[in-house]
């Protein structure tokens, strides 16, 4: 059996950089990033190292998006649930990967495997546009 976490929606720490770039100066034209976000996101999570430092590459990686697609994408919402993406093809998966059981699960619904080692890493890097597949 494999566990796939997906997710259907920001995690809270995902919302509150969108909030911080959502604030933010844009370009009309350009769409380039007027100015220095990253102050407010580290001041934000300063009191966590692990989550400034995603926070910070996920606002990067947004402000990325904004030039490709618009401002739109600050949104707090995901531009499809991954979740009932994977839930969609799971026969598919199945298939493709010679297994017979998969389990999907939301990663706002992994609390209970916080505790387990295996898991432990896996969750921790699994982001929304990130998902991981664990072997059970």
């Amino acid at each position: 059996q494999r566990r796939v976490h997906g997710a259907s929606e920001y995690l809270e720490w995902q919302k509150a950089a969108l909030t911080v770039l959502s604030g933010a100066k844009f370009d009309q034209t350009t769409r380039e990033c007027l100015e220095d976000w990253k102050p407010k996101v580290k001041d934000m999570f300063s009191s966590n190292s692990d989550i400034m430092k995603k926070a910070l590459q996920f606002g990067s990686y947004m402000v990325n998006e904004v030039k490709e697609l618009g401002l739109g994408v600050l949104e707090h919402k995901l531009p499809y649930d991954q979740r009932e993406t994977l839930l969609i093809y799971e026969e598919l998966l199945k298939k493709e990967f010679h297994i017979k059981a998969i389990e999907i699960i939301d990663l706002k619904d992994t609390a209970q495997f916080q505790g387990n080692k295996t898991y432990a890493n896996a969750l921790n890097n699994t982001l929304p546009g990130k998902p991981q597949v664990i072997f059970v």
